[in-house]
């Protein structure tokens, strides 16, 4: 069944409401215990969460990038895991979309879109920046008419048979373009070995995937070399500004968390973080992220600008998970207490695809570069 087209103010209305409702009592559980949100997923999906910020040639409201980052931050600052997957599910889509191949846009985007579908990626494949030099761990080879993918794919998340995987794999001799390609989680020589430990974020079914002699014919081809389009490099910066809702919501979280215990004696004026500092770090940050997402509905929001938000964000969530621990004490380290969850998903958020590590290297670089034009 097609999911709605709302007004933004609706959708988030709903958005809000349902994370209140179905995530805030079950957050620790779906981090802790691999709890996957399926329902709440699905009960996304048919509100339009999705379907709303799509072009309107492709069936959505054409409300662009705003809604995705507004959508993840009212999940995120429910639940991290959520919004994650929301996320996922939303690069995904853009790829689906985007793709110059409009075989797999055919067969896959209605039923991602309505739910009835799931769909899961590799962040660290999907979203390389222009200096990372790690390759693909997956290599594609051409077989009559449809390619032949070997090797492993780690990070992934959202991975189960039932789902769609989307992907990209170097080719041999070729260093152009990837190979960027869509394929079900029960296709043959396709093995999902879930993660045996995951340390954060386990509901969102962490995985390594391996890829045995897979085929992927015509209708799981997004985007081949001979197109000259590198899809996931191309959609960089519309699927950092939409991480950004996840990170603006944990960063909430770590905030409201502080403020439903607020510092009753004289120690508190000495933490290293006030909640007023960070959240109005925070609302700037919104609106900064609302000006490029504005910018980047007309193509002009710049690669660099995006990507110092996207750091200054990562780091922001990291200091109000730190300060949410210090406000609570020892009891913000036991297992289980929402500040150690949200200690959790800040150090997620610094360590995963982009790092900020990634992101300051880059634009270090980019610095660099437009110092010595200026020279």
């Amino acid at each position: 069944m097609r999911s709605p087209l709302l007004s933004a103010d609706t959708l988030l209305t709903q958005v809000r409401h349902l994370a209140t409702q179905e995530l805030v009592p079950h957050a620790a559980d779906i981090d802790r215990h691999a709890r996957y949100p399926a329902e709440v997923l699905r009960t996304l999906a048919s509100v339009g969460a999705w379907r709303t910020p799509l072009a309107r040639a492709l069936g959505g409201a054409g409300l662009g990038h705003t809604i995705p980052i507004a959508v993840g931050d009212a999940l995120g600052a429910a639940c991290g895991t959520t919004a994650l997957l929301y996320w996922l599910r939303h690069a995904c889509i853009a790829l689906l979309a985007e793709a110059p191949r409009a075989t797999p846009r055919e067969a896959w985007l209605a039923s991602v879109l309505d739910g009835t579908l799931a769909a899961g990626c590799a962040p660290a494949d999907l979203l390389r920046l222009p200096g990372d030099e790690a390759e693909s761990g997956l290599r594609a080879r051409p077989v009559q008419e449809a390619y032949r993918i070997d090797g492993r794919l780690r990070g992934v998340l959202q991975a189960a048979p039932g789902h769609l995987l989307i992907a990209t794999a170097g080719m041999a001799g070729n260093d152009g373009a990837p190979l960027c390609f869509a394929v079900r989680g029960d296709a043959a020589g396709l093995e999902i070995h879930p993660a045996e430990s995951p340390t954060v974020l386990a509901g969102a079914l962490p995985a390594e995937v391996v890829f045995k002699d897979v085929r992927i014919g015509p209708a799981g081809v997004l985007a081949a070399p001979e197109d000259g389009d590198d899809l996931a490099g191309r959609l960089r910066v519309p699927l950092l500004l939409a991480q950004l809702g996840f990170i603006f919501g944990v960063t909430e979280g770590c905030l409201r968390l502080m403020r439903a215990s607020p510092d009753t004696d004289e120690l508190g004026s000495y933490q290293l973080d006030h909640e007023e500092i960070l959240a109005v770090a925070l609302s700037s940050s919104r609106a900064k992220a609302r000006r490029l997402a504005a910018q980047a509905d007309n193509g002009r929001a710049a690669f660099s600008d995006v990507l110092r938000l996207r750091a200054h964000a990562a780091q922001l969530v990291l200091r109000a998970a730190n300060a949410a621990v210090l406000h609570a004490g020892p009891a913000g380290l036991t297992a289980g207490h929402g500040a150690w969850l949200r200690l959790r998903e800040a150090a997620y958020i610094g360590t995963a695809a982009p790092s900020i590590a990634q992101l300051r290297r880059e634009l270090s670089g980019f610095d660099r570069r437009m110092k010595q034009v200026g020279t």
